[in-house]
C-alpha cells in the first residue's frame, strides 16, 4: 500500500474513534455537557486534531446520530431476517427496540431520545436527524401493519398511525425509566403489552 494510502486509512480509523467516542460521551453528558475538552481528552487529541476531522461540534453530533442510526438499523435487519410475515416481524421489531434497555447500543439509554431532549430548546428545535428518526420509525410501523392488512393478518380497520405513536412513545418512556428507576421492570410491561395488541388486531 502506498504511503498516501496509509495516511487515509489512519485518518479514518481516527475520524471513526473520534465518533464512537463522541457517541458515548454525548449520550451519557449530553451535547451540551460535552465540550470540545472532553472530546479531546476522550481522543487523546488536540484541538487541531479533531478538526481536522471535523468542521464543527456539530458535524460530530451528526455523525454521531448517523453511527446510532446504522447500528438501530443493523439490529432491526438482523433480528427480521428471514421472516416473511408482517406479524411477525413487527413484534421482533418491537423487542428489538424495547430490549435496548437491557442491551444497550451505547450505554446512557436511547441516543436519539436522549439527543431530542438534549436539543429541544435550541431555536432550530430538535435536531433534523432526531426527527427523521422518530418518522422513519413511525414509517416502519405504519408499513408493517398495512401489510399484515395486505396479508389477512390483521383486520383491516386497524389505526396504524396511532399504534405507532402508542408503540414509539411507550418504548422511549420505558427505556428512560427502566435506567432511572428499573424496579418498575417497565420494558418488559411495555413489551408484552405492545405484543399483546399485536395478537388482538387479527
Amino acid at each position: 500500500m502506498r504511503p498516501t494510502g496509509l495516511i487515509i486509512m489512519k485518518g479514518k480509523v481516527t475520524k471513526e474513534r473520534i465518533i464512537n467516542q463522541s457517541l458515548a460521551l454525548f449520550n451519557k453528558f449530553g451535547y451540551k455537557g460535552t465540550s470540545i475538552s472532553d472530546l479531546m481528552n476522550a481522543s487523546n487529541l488536540e484541538k487541531g486534531g479533531i478538526y481536522r476531522h471535523f468542521e464543527s461540534k456539530d458535524q460530530i453530533l451528526e455523525d454521531a446520530l448517523q453511527l446510532y442510526l446504522s447500528r438501530i438499523e443493523s439490529r432491526l435487519r438482523k433480528a427480521t431476517e428471514g421472516i416473511l410475515s408482517p406479524k411477525e416481524r413487527l413484534k421482533e421489531i418491537i423487542k428489538s427496540f424495547v430490549r435496548i434497555s437491557e442491551d444497550p447500543i451505547v450505554p446512557g439509554g436511547c441516543f436519539i431520545m436522549n439527543m431530542a431532549v438534549d436539543t429541544d430548546h435550541q431555536e432550530s428545535g430538535p435536531h433534523p436527524l432526531v426527527v427523521m428518526s422518530f418518522k422513519k420509525w413511525e414509517k416502519l410501523f405504519i408499513s408493517e401493519i398495512n401489510n399484515g392488512i395486505k396479508a389477512g393478518e390483521f383486520r383491516n380497520n386497524i389505526d396504524a398511525k396511532s399504534f405507532a405513536a402508542i408503540a414509539i412513545c411507550s418504548i422511549e418512556g420505558s427505556i428512560v425509566l427502566s435506567s432511572s428507576y428499573p424496579g418498575l421492570k417497565s420494558s418488559r410491561a411495555i413489551e408484552n403489552h405492545l405484543l399483546d395488541l399485536i395478537e388482538k388486531f387479527s
